[in-house]
């Protein structure tokens, strides 16, 4: 008796759909299948693969709460990891690789780190620019926790920093400045900033890695971001944030430095105000 109410909800679940989303829903069941299904030809998969990738990606660019391509996936999710981890290494299972990189945060229930896990293990000619913001954010949390992984276990962590470089152009075009602050700090790549910071974006920076000061756990991490700060500022010919930092460094040479090469005389007085007050 208790399974009719259960079939009842289930039927009216399934109505409730749009005649365009129940399409979509068989859809991708059928592609699913083709995927999973390993007896079939490769060719068969790799188009498959990208199909279904094309419906992730259509669905995920429209701001909607939840994307309904990554909603009728869900089900499927564990069979498709399934299926990956029966492939025997090769073309087939790179592509996998790549798509599931791309799903496995929304979808997977126990994630650790997957999103990188997967990339690792696919083509590596994926446009990482194309997947998104999302996408990118996820993995760079991905690099700061597998960076700290390997370096406990002694391990190479060389793809972690060209990883790194890869996503930067990136996040600062999505004006994720200080989420890249926090990657370069976490995997020791702080030198990797100067190259991308300008005008527009200095201050942001500035300001927040002059907070992060505060809270470096040694004289080493010390020295890299002060250093970071008073190259960028003097790349910049920000002579007043190049001053600041020379005096928080408590450094002579570079006060002098900021001194000999700033030009404008009314900001050479104020310098030498701020100075005297510093003494």
């Amino acid at each position: 008796m208790s399974t009719k109410p259960e079939t009842k909800k289930k039927k009216e679940k399934s109505e409730d759909l749009s005649p365009e989303d129940q399409l979509l829903k068989q859809k991708i069941h059928d592609l699913v299948e083709q995927i999973c299904d390993l007896n079939n030809a490769q060719e068969t998969t790799l188009t498959s693969l990208k199909e279904l990738t094309i419906e992730v990606r259509k669905s995920t660019s429209l701001r909607t709460a939840i994307p309904k391509a990554m909603k009728f996936l869900k089900e499927h999710y564990n069979r498709l990891e399934e299926a990956f981890n029966l492939l025997i290494p090769g073309p087939r299972k790179q592509h996998f690789a790549d798509f599931l990189s791309l799903v496995c945060n929304a979808l997977k229930d126990n994630y650790e780190n997957d999103c990188l896990r997967f990339l690792q293990q696919g083509t590596r000619q994926v446009n990482l620019e194309e997947l998104g913001e999302e996408y990118i954010l996820n993995l760079s949390g991905d690099l700061a926790n597998e960076y700290l992984n390997l370096l406990e276990e002694g391990k190479d962590v060389a793809d972690i920093h060209e990883l790194t470089k890869q996503i930067l152009p990136v996040m600062f075009r999505t004006g994720n400045e200080l989420t890249i602050v926090d990657l370069l700090l976490e995997v020791d790549r702080l030198d990797l900033l100067q190259e991308h910071m300008h005008q527009d974006n200095f201050m942001r920076i500035f300001n927040y890695l002059v907070a992060s000061v505060n809270y470096t756990a040694d004289n080493v991490e010390f020295e890299t971001i002060m250093n970071t700060l008073y190259s960028v500022a003097m790349y910049l010919r920000n002579y007043g944030s190049a001053l600041r930092v020379a005096i928080r460094w408590n450094s002579r040479e570079k006060v002098m430095e900021v001194l000999s090469q700033c030009t404008d005389e009314g900001l050479r007085k104020q310098f030498c105000f701020m100075l005297g007050r510093h003494r």
